[in-house]
């Protein structure tokens, strides 16, 4: 965990990220103070196509984490998206014991292959 959060406070710094802004067009949904979100990659979405299933019927098997505002900010109503931090909570890799992990949603859409950032409609 060396330097962990020294790279966090750098992303969290960084009001660059995502680089290209068209990729805010991938959240679904308010980013909300506590609220679960669920995103995933070209690859899972190829790998279910493949599997001839939905993705979304798979959430468990996807990213999903919890949205907060980063330190200092306090936010009753939407986060801004330079001002959000997902906690990561499940990954779709198998794992007996899945790390948390804190990062910032502008590195989370800074990544071309992302399709979509979304939260659970029930």
């Amino acid at each position: 965990m060396d330097g962990y959060f020294d790279e966090l406070q750098k992303d969290i710094d960084n009001f660059n990220l995502p680089e290209d802004t068209n990729a805010i067009d991938k959240i679904k949904g308010m980013l909300l103070t506590g609220k679960r979100f669920y995103w995933y990659y070209q690859e899972d979405l190829d790998f279910f196509k493949e599997e001839e299933c939905d993705i979304k019927d798979y959430l468990g098997d996807i990213f999903s984490g919890i949205v907060v505002p980063r330190p200092g900010i306090y936010r009753p109503y939407e986060i801004d998206v330079e001002d959000a931090i997902v906690i990561c909570d499940n990954t779709p890799t198998e794992m007996d014991e899945p790390e948390v992990e804190w990062i910032t949603l502008g590195r989370i859409l800074n990544n071309p292959d992302l399709v979509e950032f979304f939260e659970e409609v029930k």
